[in-house]
């Protein structure tokens, strides 16, 4: 990180790279929990759930934060001037946002 300047796009990539760590964190105890619930542990599949709720959560947390994030730095890295890719920003967001709803059907 040290390699890279400070600003929106540093921000932006950390907050891709956690995200893509909480994606794998879901899919492997979404996986691990049906395993268990296959071979009848329940304990295990309350604990597994627990923990599958904690990573979802955190990831529509970061969903959350990512426009406030990145809207803020382009703001005042390129000013309104460059709404275009503001507007590019946004749609790239919602797309996030539109995927995440689908994952909860």
């Amino acid at each position: 990180m040290e390699e890279t300047d400070k600003g929106a796009m540093r921000d932006a990539g950390i907050i891709a790279a956690v995200q893509k760590v909480e994606h794998y964190e879901i899919a492997t105890y979404g996986t691990l929990r049906a395993f268990a619930e296959l071979l009848g542990h329940e304990e295990a599949v309350t604990l597994l759930q627990e923990s599958l709720d904690e990573e979802k959560a955190a990831d529509e947390k970061l969903i959350e934060i990512t426009p406030m994030v990145v809207m803020d730095g382009v703001e005042k890295a390129l000013g309104w001037e460059q709404k275009p890719f503001l507007l590019l920003i946004f749609i790239m967001q919602l797309f996030l946002m539109v995927q995440t709803q689908v994952r909860k059907m």
